[in-house]
């Protein structure tokens, strides 16, 4: 008699536990996919937060993750061309680095496009270039 009460007791908690975990598992996918959302706005703290922290190179994620951005405008414009000038910075010297001169070339005309769109935070033009090791770019 005592085992088949201990037998409906752990039955009602595996099922009591069962339920717990799939109430988390959704929760968990709730949040994550509000965090994760394709159609999340162009927030720009995201952009504030990794050049106040000097990590450019999540600017560039960033930037992947808000090209939705049909027409951005002001401070959202400005820091998608810090973000786009770090990657063709990259690019560049990575081309220049192996001799690639043509398509150096082709990532330098870019990087001066983005400097045309970087008007109040000039002053991080010269941080990524330090950070990648770019001394001088014609």
């Amino acid at each position: 008699m005592s085992t088949i009460k201990i037998e409906k007791l752990l039955n009602i908690t595996i099922i009591c536990l069962s339920i717990i975990v799939v109430v988390c598992g959704l929760r968990f996918v709730s949040n994550y996919s509000q965090e994760a959302s394709w159609d999340r706005p162009n927030n720009e703290e995201d952009f504030i937060y990794a050049i106040n922290e000097k990590r450019y190179s999540d600017l560039v994620n960033t930037m992947y993750l808000r090209k939705n951005a049909s027409n951005p405008r002001g401070d959202l414009k400005e820091y998608l061309a810090i973000a786009e000038y770090y990657r063709n910075t990259s690019f560049y010297k990575m081309y220049k680095e192996v001799g690639d001169v043509e398509k150096a070339d082709k990532y330098l005309v870019q990087i001066d496009e983005n400097k045309k769109n970087i008007v109040d935070l000039t002053f991080i033009i010269d941080e990524i270039n330090e950070e990648l090791g770019v001394v001088y770019i014609e």
